[in-house]
């Protein structure tokens, strides 16, 4: 017997209305390239079904190799702003092999710095 998601996805639009979004996942993509994605594929007897997860870079597939995984998915950020809103934003640690230095990069794009 298929679990069917307790989840229920929609996008606002301008006039805020509801448009129902029937999707496994909700990306959303940084001018940096970086993303997020919202998995929407919690089943009923998910522990995790009170709330969502929601991944750096992509939501990791069965099928990748461990190199795709390093390269597909980030780090995440999350920032309390207030008690009804967070600020969540993906970014990934580089080093340097020759000298060690460790750099972050973000989403903003370098030009925005």
């Amino acid at each position: 017997m298929e679990m069917t998601s307790p989840l229920k996805a929609y996008l606002i639009d301008a006039d805020g209305a509801r448009i129902p979004l029937h999707a496994h996942a909700i990306r959303v993509e940084f001018d940096s390239g970086m993303s997020i994605e919202m998995s929407l594929d919690a089943r009923c007897d998910d522990p995790l079904r009170n709330g969502v997860l929601i991944w750096g870079g992509a939501v990791p597939q069965p099928t990748w190799t461990d190199d795709a995984c390093e390269a597909l998915t980030l780090q995440l950020g999350v920032r309390p702003l207030g008690g009804n809103v967070i600020n969540v934003y993906p970014y990934r640690f580089e080093s340097d092999p020759a000298t060690g230095e460790v750099r972050v990069e973000t989403t903003s794009k370098p030009e925005d710095d």
